[in-house]
């Protein structure tokens, strides 16, 4: 709660008539304490051009233009009515006196506590998540682990959504190191895969859990151009289509667990893309002959964005928000093994690169931190809120990726169901013959 100090100075002052008389006068000057950037104190104004200092708490604060409104007693009793003569009204309170008003601060204007140092362990200082469920993709190394680790061990249960089982049996073993008593689990997923996120969701529905965090975090980058079995271009279908589908599919378990959180880790690659103004999906899923795995990167990193604040906006009013993030830059994680040349730049940049505590810590921040509480469609850097791109912010582009991702999974299991049938003609004509 901020309280506007209201505070009335009288000020007398001498007024020179035309017979050179001098007249008394009392004014009251009505001063609204509220700091501005540069240190001053906001004021109102007449047409007498008056700078005066005012002394306040040992601190000098320079004051405007001020604007004097006359007003008096009525009698000079101790309690007397007061009028103001510039609006004609009179009250029973004397205006020299200060009075606090309540001022209702916006949701999201909260006090950043946390920067591009601090650690998932500083972050969650303090934090009881038990009886919290969490699903994180890409858990098996890298952010994704550090994620997974941070939120278990703080009594989250938690769900490894990855694509290699060796892996990730590897990091719970190295989760349950850290603290033998973590509930963590693993359900196979493979976001290229349409039927793959289909039977995870549904693996998930028949364990009755709650979902209160799904947090979106695998993706891939420097891959050659390739076409997923749903024919999907593959870095689309990882980074964006993938994760649109499993968030669909939990929507219902999202809803009756709220309040729920989905976390959407994109990147500042999501700023660079400056072709998708007309958002087609020629353009999201290229053919090879238009492919660079560096602007399909940033591309998927902007669907992220756009999904995230589009879910939001659908989902928000009933206790399902979302956010998306910027980890850290060229972090080293397995995320460039795909390229030689990649490897070399993130290994040569590592010393000066957030450590993976660091770069999980933004994840669990928005994922955890109460002053976020039904908060969402929001960009998140350093665990501070800032502003995505112009096009990351565009609504109708937000929109328009939802109905073009929706009509491309509708097509891609219509033409999965027409290929079974007609195999399945195919066999019984077999058959017969």
């Amino acid at each position: 709660m901020t309280l506007n100090l209201i505070r009335t100075v009288k000020m007398s002052f001498l007024m020179a008539g035309k017979r050179g008389l001098h007249l008394r006068a009392g004014f009251i000057m009505p001063i609204i304490l509220q700091n501005q950037p540069n240190g001053s104190i906001q004021k109102v104004t007449k047409e007498k051009k008056l700078q005066l200092i005012f002394h306040m708490a040992g601190r000098e604060c320079k004051m405007k233009k001020t604007e004097f409104i006359m007003w008096s007693k009525c009698s000079d009793l101790p309690i007397s009515d007061c009028i103001n003569h510039l609006n004609k009204r009179t009250t029973y309170t004397d205006p020299r006196l200060a009075f606090p008003t309540e001022v209702n601060k916006p949701k999201d204007d909260f006090r950043q506590r946390f920067d591009g140092s601090s650690t998932t362990d500083q972050v969650l200082q303090g934090t009881d998540l038990r009886g919290k469920v969490a699903i994180v993709t890409g858990a098996n190394c890298g952010i994704g682990l550090e994620t997974a680790r941070s939120l278990a061990c703080h009594g989250a249960k938690v769900i490894l959504a990855c694509r290699n089982g060796g892996k990730a049996h590897e990091a719970i073993k190295a989760i349950k190191n850290d603290m033998e008593s973590v509930d963590v689990h693993f359900i196979y997923l493979d976001l290229c895969s349409l039927q793959s996120v289909k039977e995870f969701a549904d693996e998930f529905k028949r364990k009755s859990w709650p979902l209160h965090m799904l947090i979106l975090n695998a993706a891939v980058f420097a891959l050659p151009w390739e076409e997923t079995e749903d024919e999907i271009e593959r870095t689309f279908a990882t980074n964006h289509v993938g994760h649109f589908y499993l968030t669909r599919l939990l929507e219902s378990t999202l809803l009756r667990s709220a309040p729920a959180r989905v976390v959407v880790v994109s990147s500042e690659s999501h700023r660079f893309p400056v072709d998708l103004n007309e958002m087609n999906l020629a353009q999201l899923s290229p053919p090879k002959s238009k492919f660079w795995f560096m602007t399909q990167y940033n591309r998927s990193k902007l669907c992220n964005v756009l999904f995230s604040n589009e879910l939001n906006r659908r989902l928000s009013r009933r206790g399902v928000t979302s956010n998306s993030l910027h980890p850290g830059n060229m972090m080293y994680t397995s995320l460039a093994n795909p390229s030689w040349t990649m490897r070399i730049l993130f290994f040569l940049a590592r010393p000066f690169t957030k450590s993976m505590k660091q770069g999980a810590a933004c994840t669990v921040f928005v994922a955890t931190a109460p002053e976020l509480s039904g908060i969402g469609g929001m960009y998140f850097n350093n665990c501070c809120q800032c502003e995505s791109s112009e096009l990351g912010s565009n609504p109708t582009a937000a929109a328009k990726l939802w109905s073009i991702t929706e009509q491309l999974i509708e097509d891609r299991w219509r033409s999965k169901s027409q290929n079974v049938d007609h195999s399945a003609r195919e066999v019984e004509s077999d058959v017969s013959d």
